[in-house]
């Protein structure tokens, strides 16, 4: 009897997520395509296939649902982003590769999450996400200038531009995967790509 119970409370939990999830997904491709003020809670809804009272049992309104729609994309991209570096950690050249690949990695395979942070900063409607991507932006900057620094003073960079002007047109490249991934071709989109781009740009043999 006491394990049935435990059962169906799993049941009732994964199916909680798989709905949470389902509303989520549904919300970011409106956000991309509507704008925050135009998407309406009945209309996500919707498109996910669940009643606006369904909605309300997971979110306590559009504001809340869109906070969550940031931080679950933010934190996707985050852990892509651990999960390379960690493989080069003591390798400057491939802590930048460990980069390209999870910037290539989350925009080919999460179009809709890839463009929502880039439409984030015009959505303007929670000033703290301002504060929050840009944070996490500036945090992944100094660490390619941190690495970009130790490249250059073992004569492996031999670009003249500050290190730090170097290290935000290396991670800006991640808004230039999303227009080649939407207007180009996702087959031009490789890791290997992006890091001759950054060779170039850092004057690497």
């Amino acid at each position: 009897m006491k394990s049935n119970i435990v059962e169906k409370s799993k049941e009732r939990y994964l199916e909680y997520e798989r709905r949470h999830q389902e509303i989520l997904d549904a919300a970011i491709k409106l956000f991309n395509t509507r704008g925050y003020v135009a998407t309406t809670t009945a209309k996500i809804a919707s498109d996910a296939g669940v009643t606006e009272r369904t909605i309300y049992g997971h979110f306590q309104n559009k504001q809340d649902l869109f906070t969550e729609c940031v931080y679950s994309i933010m934190g996707k991209l985050l852990d892509t982003w651990k999960n390379e570096l960690e493989k080069n950690k003591d390798d400057d050249i491939g802590y930048l590769r460990s980069i390209a690949v999870s910037f290539v990695d989350f925009v080919v395979n999460n179009p809709d999450k890839s463009m929502f942070l880039v439409h984030l900063f015009s959505f303007r409607v929670v000033p703290e996400f301002d504060t929050l991507v840009t944070d996490f932006l500036k945090g992944m900057v100094e660490s390619a200038e941190n690495a970009i620094i130790g490249m250059k003073n073992k004569g492996v960079v031999k670009s003249d531009l500050p290190p730090r002007l170097l290290a935000g047109m290396f991670i800006s490249q991640y808004f230039s995967m999303v227009f080649v991934n939407e207007f180009v071709g996702k087959e031009y989109l490789t890791p290997d790509t992006i890091i001759r781009m950054a060779k170039n740009l850092m004057k690497i043999d």
